[in-house]
Parts: C-alpha cells; structure tokens; sequence
C-alpha cells in the first residue's frame, strides 16, 4: 500500500491536465541551428546551450535536443513547471541521443531553485563534481522526472558525498519531494555516487521517491543510495564495480543503500564485483538512523565484503528493519573484509540501538578463502520490545561455526549445510554461447539482461524481439550488446543452451533472484572469476 501510494503522488504530479496557457515547443541544433532564429520550429533550431540557459521557461513548454548532435556546456534552463504541466526536455529526431559535452562545468545538467521537470532521452557526458545536479535554496522542490538519460565520465576527486553521476541534494532552506528517477545509466566518475537522493537531515528528508530500471558501474563511491528520504523505493535496478576510489579519504561505500531512511524499500535489485578502499565494500546495507526499512528479493553476489547489513550508530535507534527473500552468492570475496564483516553483518557503534531486526527466509552461499562466520553479530547492542529474529534462512557453507551471535538474537527454523558441488556447468569461456532472449518490452528487465552480459561477455547472447521496435529504443534503452529484433511471440524471459535447448524460461518477469541462479548454474562462476559453478537445483 506504502508503494502504491508513492506512486499515485508520482502520477497525480505528472499527469496532464487542462492547459491554462499555450505551451511552447523550442527546438536545438547544436550542429546547424543558429540562437538568432525564433527556435520554434526545427527550421528555425537555436544552436547553443548558451541560448537555452539565457531563456526563462513556462509550465508545459517543451525544449527538444536534435538526436546525432553534441553540444558543448552545460544545460541550465530555467523556469518551473506547475502540478500536471512540467516543463519538459527530450529529443527530437531519430538516432543516437543528443549529447551534452559539459568539459569543466560544475554539471551536464543543472536545475536549481526550480520545480516540475520532466528531463528524457538525453545523453551528458564531463561535469566536475556533478552530471545531472537538482538542488536549490528556497522553499520546497517538487515533482522531477528523470527517464532514459545516460550520463558518465564526471571527473574530480571526491570531498564529499553528495558528488557524482546524478545527485539531487536538498537543504535545511529548500525541501525536496516527489521524486522519479527512471531508466538512468550511469557510469565512470571519479566523484562518489552513481545515483544518489540526498534529504537535508532526518528532520528535512526528501519526500516519496522512486528510483527503478536504472544501472550503475565503475565509480569510486557508491552505487544506488537514498539519504535522509521518507518514503522511497529503489527497485529493478543494478549496481556494480562501486567502491573503485584507490584509498579512503570520505568514507567506505556500498552498492545499493540507505541511511536515515523512513519506510525505504530496496527490492529485485542487483549488486555483484563491490569493492571499498578501506571496510564495506557490500552490496545491501540498511545503515544507522534508518525506520521501517526493507531489503527484499535481491540478488547480491560476487563483492568483497558483505550481502547485507543492519547498523545502528551515533546514539541513533535503527528500527523495524527488514531483510528477507535474498539470494547471497560467493561475496567476502576479500579474506580481511569477510573475516571482519561476514555475509550478513549486524552491528552497532558509538552508542547506536537495534529495536527490530528481522532476517528471514534469505539464501547464502557462503564460501570465503578463509574460515569465518556467514552470519556475523558484531557488539551489537539492542533496545524496545520489537522482536529481533532470524528464521527460515538457508546457508550452504563449508566454514566451522557459520554462524557468530548472542542471545539478543533469536534463532528458528533456519538450515546450515555443505552447498551442493557439481562439475557440469558450462565454462564461461566455451566458444558457443548460451542465448537469453527476451519477448516483449520491459525495461526492468532488460536491466538484468545488462547485468548478465557484464558477467558473461564470452559466454553469453542476448536477444530483444519487439513487435515492430521503434528505431530509436536501442538508443533510448541504451541496450547496448543486446540485440533488438522485429518479432512477436508470447511474453516472457528464456534461457536457451548452446544446443538451442530452452534450459530455464519465465513467461512474467524474471526477478534477478531466479535469473541469476539460473546463469550461474549453467554458465558457471562469471567472470572475471571463472571457473565452475558449485550451485546444482536442489
């Protein structure tokens, strides 16, 4: 009910409604426009971003970007959109996106004291320390979309948290709220985060945010966060190679997390080959200070240090938090970080407080380099009445003592056993490939095709069939090696062998939690590891 509401807010934000004023349509061509022309026509484009920084817009007006082009600077238009009329900003044309060449500037794309936006189809490549910043200083910022942007190589070193790919930031002085962040690719910065919605403080969070079908690798810092947010959802998204900074100066990072959080939910989410310069370096994290948080049917696999962890910290109470329906893989890749941290981490610090924990019905595989805990409780310290319990959980390990607790805990109806071994999966390496092929046009999941060609580029095919595919949806998706085919049949995700035998097939959604296990009991350990897979069906 909590996300259906998140939702409706997002909808009622965006929908359109009975224009009160003629909106304006204004069109750029970086290569051949010229910023003397009316720019409200394609015949008469503006040339320059320059142009469109220097023009005051009005609710339900358009600013379209000519596809092929690249434009230098940064895009900082300005005006504000109403409830039901944002201003928009896309692409128009066929082909490749539009490509913002920010250079030096502080962004690709700024927004700041403004509000109702709806930015798409755009690609921004530079910026220092920012790609796409929203932020402002007064009053309270509401309704953002941002849909099927591709933004990456922000440069700078990292001084704060609040830098990097696509960062919204509110203030003590200006409130956020009403946030949709969809379809984002985001990679290569060395600031700090690929995506990250940051609230003022716990008294000034930013308000119903969703951040879905969106991908993030090789940054320095964080993967996919939400800080001080009230009602957030981050879901059919993925992160990987995060934590890339060679040593630690502002901290340790995650894949996908949250902090000072207020009913947060991660979930269908990806996270695999997270690293950290100093501790961390794990794929979920529900940290300190957070309230009525859940980490649900994820898939995290492949990191150096943890698949999951609840803190406490700071003389703050972390409460009613939930991890449940996860899948863990092979992570504690790193012997330190898996001897400190575990698969599943809970601890406290600084005077920090657990009231309700709850690990349930969650699978670890659990196989570090050296013999250490699964499930590691590490001066945890609790507080209230919340029951704080793990049950139904499966570890297949080989460790002595899977699991370091004590008695604020309580344990029931989990399993502990050898994980299955077996010497038939296929070699990443192999010369003929399996074929995924997708039927139909799902963006989420597409997001897992993506993800299962970063594991297995030797090994692996991928197909998308369309009924009659709009040429710009390879650009649009940014889909990259997945091959978008003219074709019909019915709905749904296969996994065919190199014989052409289907080997697993979803006619709905295939969550990464089944579409991982799937991969990686026929096509092995990914790569850059290799090897064999030790995963057989049970």
């Amino acid at each position: 009910m909590r996300v259906m509401r998140i939702v409706n807010i997002l909808l009622l934000t965006f929908c359109p409604g009975l224009p009160l004023a003629r909106a304006a349509t204004y069109y750029i061509d970086c290569s051949a426009g010229s910023d003397a022309a009316s720019g409200k026509s394609v015949s008469t484009a503006w040339r320059t971003l320059a142009k469109v920084a220097a023009t005051t817009f009005s609710p339900g007006d358009s600013v379209l970007l000519k596809r092929g082009t690249r434009c230098a600077g940064q895009l900082s238009p300005k005006g504000s959109g109403e409830p039901g009329r944002p201003i928009r900003v896309g692409a128009y044309g066929s082909g490749a996106l539009p490509i913002i060449e920010a250079g030096n500037a502080d962004a690709g794309i700024k927004l700041f004291n403004q509000q109702h936006w709806m930015i798409e189809t755009l690609e921004t490549t530079g910026g220092n320390p920012y790609g796409v910043f929203v932020s402002g200083t007064r009053g309270t910022l509401r309704g953002f979309v941002l849909k099927n942007l591709v933004v990456h190589n922000v440069t700078g070193e990292p001084k704060s948290k609040v830098t990097g790919l696509v960062v919204f930031a509110a203030t003590e002085e200006a409130q956020m709220a009403d946030l949709l962040i969809d379809g984002i690719t985001a990679y290569n910065t060395t600031e700090w985060a690929g995506i990250i919605v940051n609230g003022a403080s716990r008294e000034h969070r930013v308000r119903n945010v969703v951040i879905r079908n969106s991908i993030v690798h090789d940054v320095y810092g964080d993967g996919i966060v939400m800080f001080s947010v009230e009602d957030g959802l981050i879901e059919r998204s993925a992160a990987w190679l995060t934590g890339l900074q060679p040593e630690e100066h502002i901290g340790t990072p995650n894949a996908i997390w949250t902090w000072t959080c207020r009913r947060c939910t991660v979930r269908q989410t990806e996270g695999f080959f997270i690293d950290s310069p100093g501790v961390d370096g794990g794929v979920y994290d529900i940290d300190f200070g957070n309230d009525d948080n859940v980490v649900e049917e994820n898939y995290g696999h492949d990191a150096m240090g943890y698949c999951a962890a609840v803190f406490a910290a700071e003389k703050q109470i972390t409460t009613n938090s939930v991890i449940r329906g996860n899948l863990c893989i092979d992570n504690g890749r790193s012997p330190k970080l898996a001897r400190r941290q575990g698969d599943m981490f809970i601890s406290t610090w600084e005077g920090g407080l657990l009231d309700g924990v709850r690990i349930e019905n969650n699978t670890f595989y659990w196989n570090p380099l050296i013999d250490v805990p699964a499930v590691m409780m590490d001066h945890a310290e609790f507080t209230g009445t919340q029951p704080n319990v793990v049950t139904g959980n499966r570890i297949y390990t080989g460790v002595s003592a899977p699991i370091h607790s004590s008695g604020d805990l309580k344990f029931e109806r989990n399993t502990v056993g050898p994980a299955p071994h077996t010497d038939t999966a296929a070699s990443t390496q192999q010369s003929r490939r399996f074929r995924l092929v997708l039927t139909g046009a799902d963006h989420g999941q597409t997001v897992f095709l993506q993800t299962a060609l970063a594991q297995y580029p030797n090994g692996l095919e991928v197909l998308l069939i369309v009924p009659n595919p709009s040429t710009d949806l390879a650009y649009d998706w940014n889909l990259g090696r997945v091959q978008l085919i003219s074709g019909s049949g019915p709905s749904g995700l296969q996994l065919f062998a190199p014989d052409g035998k289907a080997v697993a097939q979803w006619p709905g959604f295939a969550s990464p939690v089944e579409l991982g296990l799937a991969l990686r009991r026929n096509l092995g350990v990914p790569a850059p590891f290799g090897g064999h897979s030790t995963i057989t069906s049970e």
